[in-house]
């Protein structure tokens, strides 16, 4: 348009069309600009060359710029955050009771670590469990506020978020500790008195084998699904009295755990560098009973394998009881448990039958209109053909009627001309017999005059 017909209107008038669909979860928006895209008038004359700028980001990603100079109505634009969405979708960030920071990504590959160790006092207030998200890690999205933290299973440190010095927030790892002075057991103030406890443990716990779901749950493998596995755990040089299940003198420590692995009811061994002497203990064995230290002896304990679905790991790692204790209990596994990625084809096989339901209701609905619109068709149909065939007759009666009407028509001209014809003789007729009766008169009259 020319200078004349400039319209000025408001920057980011396009803004209201889709201020909601901003804030929608598809990290993929289209907007059609013009009245058409936002339902409403244009802020300009329809016919205005218009043109068209918007500038966004994803996350606290780069600015990504939109320019249309002119043409702009019509036309389709896209704000598409979907490659930085599937970068960041599925990262969590995991605190451990190792006082170590973790960040994995959807795989569960590490991708980061704080390589911390710093650990304190296991404090209940402090554990996962009373965390803002009741686990020791955080989702993709999820955020902390002020004083809010995310704990270890113990609660022997934790990620809070605090007030920095400069007044910005910023995560701080952060673990709790006594008043004391470990090097020479003295306290530090006079409000400080030296207490130390050897926490309890509960036996019952020892040999247990349990899985540990997103929600940091504990489910515990029932014994019918557990077998010893063909790895060992060393305990250090320890021996282990009694439990005995065989005595193997001159071998080596690699066919000691042939041994073990050859009966199914080895749960570990003992062997002793110097005089190369094995022995194979039973279930019996440490942690169920006192380990004993020995300086030319190293104790084994033999992992367990377990029997369960394919979506659960098989891997086994070694624990304490005092961890297992702080987990929350949940249900028992079983052979049909699910676990990570099959719960997750769970609940998308879910969300897909009733998709299929939804799709088939509709595809029932449109196969009832259509058999209507059939049916209403074959209707039409019927009474287009009777309608057909009355007018056809009709035609064919119109037709005889106007043959008649031709020959009517042929004859009434035939009459007309005889009429004429008629007309003429009698007038010929006429003018003969007055020719005639004046010729008489005149003869009349000139036999008067000359008789006279």
């Amino acid at each position: 348009m020319s200078d004349s017909q400039t319209q000025q209107v408001p920057i980011g008038n396009w803004t209201q069309y889709i201020k909601n669909a901003l804030t929608g979860k598809n990290n993929y928006i289209q907007f059609l600009i013009g009245k058409s895209g936002g339902g409403l008038d244009d802020p300009a004359e329809n016919d205005c060359d218009k043109s068209f700028s918007a500038s966004y980001q994803c996350g606290n990603g780069t600015t990504k710029l939109i320019n249309i100079e002119k043409g702009a109505r019509g036309q389709t634009v896209v704000f598409d955050c979907r490659k930085e969405s599937e970068i960041c979708s599925g990262v969590r960030l995991t605190i451990g009771d190792d006082g170590n920071l973790v960040m994995s990504n959807s795989n569960g590959e590490q991708i980061w670590t704080s390589n911390t160790n710093k650990t304190g006092i296991p404090l209940d207030k402090y554990k996962a469990i009373n965390s803002k998200y009741k686990r020791n890690y955080l989702k993709s999205g999820e955020i902390l506020q002020l004083g809010e933290f995310v704990g270890s299973p113990s609660g022997n440190c934790y990620l809070e978020m605090v007030k920095k010095q400069n007044g910005n927030a910023g995560l701080e790892l952060r673990y709790e500790v006594t008043d004391c002075s470990e090097s020479d057991g003295k306290a530090n103030s006079k409000y400080s008195n030296l207490l130390y406890s050897v926490p309890k443990v509960n036996t019952q716990s020892l040999t247990k084998v349990g899985y540990v779901d997103n929600d940091s749950n504990l489910h515990e493998y029932p014994n019918d699904m557990l077998s010893y596995g063909n790895n060992y755990y060393l305990m250090g040089n320890y021996t282990n009295k009694g439990n005995d299940i065989d005595t193997i003198k001159n071998t080596t420590m690699e066919q000691c755990r042939e041994k073990c692995n050859t009966n199914d009811n080895c749960a570990g061994f003992v062997f002793n560098n110097a005089d190369k002497i094995c022995k194979t203990k039973k279930t019996g064995m440490f942690p169920l009973s006192n380990r004993v230290p020995e300086k030319n002896s190293e104790l084994y304990v033999r992992s367990k394998s377990i029997a369960n679905n394919a979506s659960c790991t098989k891997s086994v790692n070694s624990s304490t009881a005092m961890e297992w204790e702080l987990y929350p209990a949940g249900v028992k596994m079983s052979p049909g448990s699910l676990c990570n990625l099959g719960l997750i084809l769970k609940d998308e096989k879910q969300f897909l039958d009733t998709a299929n339901k939804d799709l088939r209701e509709l595809s029932n609905t449109l196969q009832d209109k259509i058999q209507k619109l059939s049916n209403e068709d074959k209707k039409l149909v019927s009474d287009l053909g009777y309608n057909v065939n009355k007018l056809n007759n009709d035609l064919s009666e119109y037709n005889n009627v106007y043959k008649i009407a031709e020959n009517k028509d042929e004859e009434f001209e035939h009459a007309t001309a005889m009429y004429e014809d008629t007309n003429l003789d009698m007038i010929s007729e006429n003018y003969k017999y007055l020719l005639w009766t004046i010729l008489t008169i005149i003869i009349i009259i000139g036999s008067i005059r000359i008789t006279r």
